[in-house]
Order: C-alpha cells, then sequence, then structure tokens
C-alpha cells in the first residue's frame, strides 16, 4: 500500500510484530494523532502546523512497539 493514493478511503496499520489492519480512514482518524498524521494539508503555506507526515502520503502508519494483538482492538 505503500504507493496507494493520499485519497484512498482505506488507511494500513503496521504492527510491531508484522500484523497488518486495513481499515476505514474515517474510523482511523477518530484518533486526533493518526488524523493529524494523514492530514495532506500539513505543511503547506496556508498552514501554520508543522510539515506534512510521510503517512499522509502513503496511507500507511507503522506502530513498532505495538503488538497486533493490541493493535487490533
Amino acid at each position: 500500500m505503500a504507493s496507494s493514493s493520499s485519497t484512498s478511503n482505506f488507511v494500513r496499520l503496521l504492527s510491531g510484530d508484522n500484523f497488518s489492519f486495513i481499515i476505514d480512514k474515517r474510523v482511523a482518524e477518530q484518533s486526533a494523532t493518526i488524523r493529524n498524521m494523514l492530514d495532506m494539508t500539513r505543511g503547506n503555506e496556508h498552514s501554520s502546523s508543522a510539515a506534512m507526515f510521510t503517512e499522509a502520503l502513503t496511507n500507511e502508519i507503522k506502530f513498532p512497539d505495538i503488538k497486533g494483538k493490541v493493535l487490533e482492538k
């Protein structure tokens, strides 16, 4: 999914033990942290926030310290 479009309706969450979950982007964005990571407007000239996260381009978020059983919940 690393080459997926930024307009995708889904996001891939990857756990530290290599489990992968593809979920609806609107569900993932219930988390303010994830919503900020997926925000395509971060870092543009009209925004005062920090630079855009790579996750906004790939729709893939890695959680290296979270096991699949926990991320699934």
